[in-house]
């Protein structure tokens, strides 16, 4: 049948003598091209499966230069081999110098950083304002474990997906995530136990030795188990050791305890509380005398008996996380093979999807709560939530059909830039102008037009096939040895020319050499977001046209590059914070920042994990295509519980923003790279709209956002194509009416600007037609949220209030569900819950109302 309709199309073409002979030309291309796709839908031969991609120097890639800024430095090479970790979450506080203020790692609790006395571990407290949450902690009063021989430089001698293993001459210490312990494991060396604060003026000179006082006047003690300070920072830590030893204790505007000779044994050192004596000036005093009492007893007696339990740390191969798919869960196990000991911090989500019972007092995390668990592996059941799709699986009226067929056939007309076709230029804006594309070629077959379905899969699998031909004369990828990846050469392109003036040939390749081109690819930045659009393109690409094995190959290489399933050729899921859930978007850029690693965009992040799950269910590789389904659902949790602020319950109360706009290691804050805008904060969590978006924005979230969105969305919001992202929300939120009518009343030019671009009117108006219809009628209050709501938007109900504070639900419209009981908009309906700030600003609350 389609070659029939096809050859049909191509006599009436030629049947029109006004028409160039260039029309017949296209007729017969999407003739054979749809022909081929007719065949293509029949179910995959065996043979055409791939369960694993070659390397790519077998595929023709080139290697990259070694260049000395880029180097991954001894630290990293010493003791570890093939591909090279770039984006994890320890990497700062391994590859940067002792005492830079970059060479940190936020585990949780703990603050980890190295130093040149050894490895130091503070507590953290948090600092909230409406516009950001930061992690503060004060090095000065943290505790140094180390040696009283010169320490030298550390490296990395065992690295996982939950830890790293440092090693000093004589010393080495594991630092994991959730970790209980500062810990030391000495061979033959003499430890120091090290803090810039002195001990407290309440602690008259003493330390506590198993228990009994003794003065810190630098004569010879004996310890068997344990020694308790308190500094004058008011925290009082304890240190275990499993083997006796002597020591000297000084405090003369510093605290230090020496060993007296070398030995082999571990130390591992706790904070038991931070308000020892009541004076901590940083929050550790806010719970009354008996409860920090009781916290103290709790923590005293969790953390010795987890001492007396630990083994020595190990630099153990073992690996630390390992998953197995089901139908709508996964199987993940957390193990610590390289700590030692049994007691770990479990944030909320694992809680729960373990089933894990906390053994101890809470603490706060730039995270939300975390809670001591006893056990050294963690088997947690992971919901998967539904699978990403092509299409949105909910039918389309007619008329909306015919509506995004007009669209369509603009969007279609369009071209891509002639040096994205040929494969040059930036891999960011070229991915997403590709699957911008693609989604064309998904929405054509969706409204029955094949014909330009098969034209445009065409177009896209051409293009792709420039950009990853290995000889691409432009704007090359090439294999990186140095740290196992596959990078872009870059492009110095030229506007007049419309071409890059760097010749590859002669090694000219502006990514290695510099940070910033290209947003720093040459560096491991933004990976998962650049080459998620890309394999989004080709997977579309090899479901509506005929891709050879070549192309697999060399498409597979671009989602092994982010989303591996196992270290080989690339390391194993480059960006992925399996303990956060969310990747991390900064690579291996020096100097590092001391904020930590960063990720901007969790919409993203979800959409590139999608998009190596299409491409390998399309392509038969089994294995990345699982893996992609569990890094898909893990940072659609995240994203959720760490960057919808509005709907979580693990951003501190005090951030009024409904979004976060960048997370860092130690930092949420509402900016972004490129401005402070509010809409630059929103749109950038919302992009691109495809039918996993759904699974991404809560009804709740679109909801909550909406209001915030309609009111910060100004004349340079329209102009530079933020509204999209908000007309897409609209419908999310229940209002598909009024974001149909808004998205065809947009200017056209909306969707060539920094806001608009990868988006079409044609994909705006699918996502609104494809949106859940019940929607509109669902009248369910969003959860009470801990944003500022913006002021509510009042309608006469005169009976929205049935008594203080009671909304009478059923009579509000579904985009304004929530009452104004009291105020100047009592009465009326309003699209955001009231929040007690905003009844504080706006409302008189009648008494006894909470």
């Amino acid at each position: 049948a389609g070659l029939i309709c096809c050859c049909r199309a191509m006599h009436d073409a030629a049947e029109q003598p006004r028409r160039r002979w260039l029309v017949h030309l296209a007729a017969v291309q999407a003739c054979l091209v749809l022909a081929v796709v007719t065949l293509r839908r029949q179910p995959r031969p065996a043979a055409e499966l791939l369960q694993h991609s070659l390397h790519p120097r077998e595929l023709g890639y080139r290697t990259a230069k070694k260049r000395s800024g880029r180097a991954p430095g001894a630290a990293l090479t010493t003791h570890l081999r093939g591909p090279l970790p770039t984006n994890a979450w320890w990497l700062d506080l391994a590859r940067s110098d002792a005492d830079d203020a970059a060479a940190a790692a936020y585990a949780v609790p703990y603050l980890f950083e190295k130093t040149g006395r050894g490895l130091r571990a503070s507590p953290t407290r948090l600092q909230a304002s409406p516009d950001s949450v930061l992690t503060l902690h004060d090095a000065r009063s943290g505790l140094v474990l180390g040696t009283t021989e010169k320490m030298g430089p550390a490296v990395v001698k065992r690295a996982g997906e939950l830890g790293v293993v440092l090693a000093w001459k004589g010393a080495l210490a594991p630092v994991t995530r959730g970790t209980a312990f500062l810990t030391m494991r000495y061979e033959r060396a003499t430890p120091s136990i090290y803090s810039g604060a002195p001990l407290h003026r309440q602690a008259r000179g003493n330390i506590t030795i198993d228990g009994r006082s003794a003065a810190c006047d630098g004569a010879p003690m004996h310890v068997d188990h344990v020694i308790e300070v308190v500094t004058d920072a008011d925290h009082r830590w304890a240190v275990y050791a499993d083997a006796p030893l002597q020591v000297t204790c000084t405090s003369d505007g510093s605290l230090e305890i020496r060993g007296k000779t070398p030995q082999t044994l571990t130390l591992r050192a706790a904070l038991l509380t931070a308000c020892a004596y009541g004076t901590s000036s940083t929050g550790g005093c806010a719970d009354d005398g008996a409860v920090r009492a009781e916290r103290l007893k709790q923590n005293r007696a969790l953390f010795a008996g987890a001492a007396a339990r630990a083994s020595a740390p190990s630099a153990s191969s073992a690996s630390d996380v390992a998953w197995e798919l089901h139908d709508d869960h996964a199987l993940v196990d957390f193990s610590f093979p390289h700590d030692g000991a049994d007691v770990f911090y479990a944030l909320d989500q694992h809680v729960g999807w373990g089933a894990l019972t906390p053994a101890g007092p809470c603490v706060d995390s730039l995270h939300g709560t975390a809670c001591p668990v006893i056990g050294k592996v963690w088997r947690m059941r992971v919901p998967l939530g539904p699978a990403p799709s092509l299409k949105a699986g909910r039918p389309m009226s007619n008329k909306d059909r015919r509506a995004i067929r007009d669209a369509l056939k603009a969007d279609a007309s369009r071209k891509l830039p002639a040096y994205y076709a040929r494969g040059a230029g930036d891999t960011y804006f070229s991915g997403k102008e590709l699957a911008r594309r693609a989604r064309l070629v998904v929405i054509a077959d969706e409204v029955d037009d094949a014909d330009t379905a098969s034209l445009l899969a065409a177009e896209v699998l051409a293009a792709l096939r420039n950009w990853l031909n290995p000889k691409n004369a432009e704007t090359p990828f090439l294999y990186d040895e140095q740290w196992g990846g596959l990078v872009s050469c870059g492009c110095d392109f030229d506007e007049s020319s419309q071409r890059c003036t760097n010749n590859p040939q002669k090694d000219e390749c502006p990514n290695l050499d510099a940070c910033g081109a290209d947003f720093g690819n040459g560096f491991y930045n933004d990976h998962h977001f650049h080459y998620g659009y890309f394999a989004y393109a080709a997977a579309v690409a090899c479901e509506f046209a005929v891709c050879s094995k070549e192309d697999k190959e060399r498409f597979l290489l671009l989602a092994r590059d982010y989303a591996n399933p196992q270290s080989d050729d690339f390391v194993a899921a480059r960006h992925k914070d399996w303990f956060l859930g969310h990747s991390w978007a900064s690579g291996t850029c020096e100097p590092a920042n001391p904020n930590g690693r960063n990720q901007e965009s969790s919409s993203e992040a979800v959409h590139a994990y999608e998009a190596s799950y299409l491409l390998a269910s399309r392509l038969g590789d089994r294995h990345l295509q699982q893996a992609s389904r569990l890094y898909a659902a893990t940072e659609v949790d995240a994203a959720q519980r760490y960057w919808h602020a509005a709907t979580s319950s693990q951003v501190p109360r005090a951030y009024e923003r409904p979004v976060v706009g960048m997370r860092w290691s130690t930092l949420a804050q509402f900016g972004t790279w490129f401005g402070g805008d509010p809409v630059f904060a929103y749109g950038i969590q919302l992009i691109p709209l495809t039918p996993y978006a759904e699974v991404r924005d809560s009804t709740a979230f679109s909801r909550a956002l909406l209001p915030f969105y309609e009111r910060d969305c100004d004349k340079v919001c329209e102009d530079e194509g933020w509204s999209i992202s908000m007309i897409g929300l609209k419908a999310a939120a229940g209002d598909r009416a009024g974001a149909w009518d808004a998205a065809l009343a947009l200017d056209g030019k909306a969707f060539d600007q920094a806001g608009g671009d990868g988006h079409s009117r044609s994909n705006l108006l699918y996502w609104i037609a494809t949106r859940d219809p019940g929607l509109e009628k669902m009248a369910t209050p969003v959860p009470t949220s801990h944003v500022v709501s913006p002021a509510p938007v009042a309608s006469p109900v005169p009976d929205c209030v049935d008594g203080p504070g009671r909304a009478a639900a059923k009579a509000c419209p579904a985009t304004a569900p929530h009452v104004c009981y009291a105020g100047p908009a009592k009465g009326g309906c309003a699209r955001a819950p009231w929040s007690r700030t905003d009844c504080a600003r706006s409302c008189k609350r009648p008494k006894g109302f909470d």
